[in-house]
């Protein structure tokens, strides 16, 4: 509590249930937010230039192109 952790990673199956909020960034923020807000189709697809698609079922979330 009070505390704040900088994690980089491209592993984001992690960010959606162990981080309250999570930052977007491709040489500049893409989005900033809750990882459910950040990680949406049109966001990720900003950030990496091609076409993914993201599906959420419950607590998980998947992302694929």
């Amino acid at each position: 509590e009070g505390k704040t952790l900088f994690i980089a990673t491209h592993d984001l199956s992690c960010v959606d249930e162990d981080f309250d909020h999570a930052v977007l960034l491709n040489k500049h923020v893409i989005a900033f937010g809750r990882p459910a807000d950040v990680f949406t189709t049109e966001s990720l697809n900003e950030a990496y230039d091609r076409h993914l698609m993201v599906v959420r079922s419950g607590q998980s979330t998947y992302i694929g192109l």
